[in-house]
């Protein structure tokens, strides 16, 4: 490349410093908003001759970049070597291994379904006296994210609903149960990116929020109402995830996520709502028929894994 006048510029949005000036043409490196390099002083049919800090030369969309002086600073040619003229010129640089949410856009959204792994262990050990069990349920979720500039961080609201349902039966005690647990977490996190290849990032993320709506209900079918008998709370719960995130296009907006998480959710002991109302079906929960209901808590902590997709906004 020959040599040119340059100025100083900062990447504004995703793109490539392609081999020509052509959006067509091989890409040289990904930049990322942020990333600092040196322009030609006179962009040309929409691109600029730059070179960034790696010392790859190529060609950068004019658009992509916002210049900084147009007064030229130095002529480049292919040995050189990009130095700053002085501590006063040098710009904090967010480094390229720093990734907001979704591959350093501002905003992103994401959508996700896979399991929960959880086993109740009070309720488990409860139902196990009857030969009943249930663990494990489908996970459903949305997510938002807002990447606070080029730190890598990202504020995260997320909500999600995890169910289990079962029908069971004890033919010794006569009991047909439709078993069921439910909650909705919704919790608000802080997550840190970082890109490990052009098309991958990793995201660590912390969050904190509430199991609304959580409840656990059982429903003797095969006794007249009232036959259901419903435990309910609204817990506290943490989690705490990695995410790996797969960019198709590193100038797309669509990815694959996938997600492995550990969520610690669960109530204090409870008992059913109404103990003082005779109700079809809740000796499940007594100690041995005697109408003394048995404190248990509503524990949905455990792993969960679960596939998406992410979109930038």
């Amino acid at each position: 490349m020959p040599a040119f006048a340059a100025q100083k510029a900062k990447v504004v949005e995703d793109t490539e410093l392609y081999e020509q000036a052509d959006a067509d043409s091989s890409s040289v490196e990904s930049l990322t908003s942020g990333d600092t390099l040196l322009v030609s002083n006179k962009p040309k049919n929409g691109f600029y001759k730059a070179r960034a800090r790696s010392g790859k030369k190529g060609y950068v969309k004019q658009k992509a970049v916002k210049t900084k002086s147009a007064a030229p600073i130095e002529s480049i040619r292919s040995s050189d070597q990009v130095e700053e003229s002085s501590a006063d010129e040098e710009e904090t640089v967010s480094r390229p291994s720093r990734e907001g949410s979704s591959g350093g856009s501002n905003k992103s959204f994401r959508l996700m379904v896979g399991m929960s792994f959880f086993n109740m262990r009070d309720l488990a050990a409860l139902l196990a006296s009857n030969g009943l069990s249930i663990a494990n349920g489908i996970q459903a979720g949305a997510e938002m994210g807002l990447g606070l500039g080029n730190s890598g961080l990202t504020i995260l609201l997320r909500a999600e609903l995890i169910t289990k349902s079962i029908v069971a039966q004890d033919p010794d005690q006569n009991l047909e149960l439709n078993l069921g647990a439910f909650s909705l977490p919704v919790s608000l996190g802080l997550g840190y990116g970082f890109r490990i290849s052009k098309k991958m990032v990793l995201e660590i993320a912390g969050y904190g929020g509430f199991g609304l709506l959580t409840k656990f209900s059982s429903t003797q079918t095969n006794a007249a109402e009232p036959n259901v008998t419903t435990l309910s709370a609204t817990p506290l719960g943490i989690l705490i995830k990695v995410l790996a995130e797969y960019k198709f296009n590193p100038k797309g907006k669509l990815s694959l996520i996938v997600e492995a998480a550990y969520r610690l959710q669960k109530s204090s002991d409870l008992v059913p709502a109404d103990p003082e109302d005779a109700n079809n079906g809740d000796d499940l929960f007594q100690v041995g028929g005697t109408g003394a209901y048995i404190p248990t808590p509503i524990d949905f902590s455990g792993l969960s894994v679960v596939l998406g997709i992410a979109i930038r906004l």
